[in-house]
């Protein structure tokens, strides 16, 4: 079966799901496992549910739980988050944009304001989050047990505005 495909998501578990726009389709073995209706502006998959942006700052799932950003922002100046989204090692979902959203799996929200727009964020082996800013930024965050980031490295690089990260191996990213 060829739905038309013109992306692919993955979920916490890597499971992929194909979209063409109007349905998302859940592939394993080269094959559609289940169909889904798009349920919103930029659906995904997470904790086996699937999410969509009901507002810039609202995320809700097919059973009405919210996710609400907002709550988290510390400035209104500038606010505009990435659709894109990710996972780290322990399934919690990275939102990026003007700022780094770790949810928790229970819902709960943590946020660090970066420094420049970015794109889309990488996480290593040790769950540090690299960000990589179209200013040429490079930024490396640890989300503390209290729920406060620190940076913990940030150099620059100039001439470079990536729009898309990749962790490569344990010492290598693509821009």
């Amino acid at each position: 079966i060829n739905p038309g495909i013109a992306g692919l998501l993955s979920d916490e578990n890597e499971n992929v799901y194909a979209q063409n726009g109007q349905q998302l389709f859940l592939l394993q073995q080269d094959k559609i496992a289940s169909t889904y209706s798009v349920a919103g502006n930029n659906s995904f998959f997470w904790k086996g549910q699937q999410w969509f942006y009901k507002t810039a700052t609202t995320i809700q799932n097919n059973n009405g739980d919210i996710i609400n950003l907002h709550h988290a922002i510390v400035t209104e100046q500038g606010f505009l988050n990435n659709r894109r989204i990710a996972f780290d090692k322990k399934g919690r979902l990275i939102i990026s944009g003007n700022y780094l959203f770790i949810i928790e799996r229970n819902l709960d929200v943590h946020a660090a304001q970066l420094p420049y727009y970015t794109d889309n964020i990488a996480v290593d082996d040790n769950n540090n989050y690299w960000t990589f800013n179209r200013g040429g930024g490079i930024h490396s965050w640890l989300l503390k047990e209290n729920g406060i980031f620190q940076n913990k490295d940030s150099f620059i690089i100039r001439n470079i505005s990536p729009r898309f990260s990749l962790r490569w191996n344990a010492d290598t990213f693509c821009i």
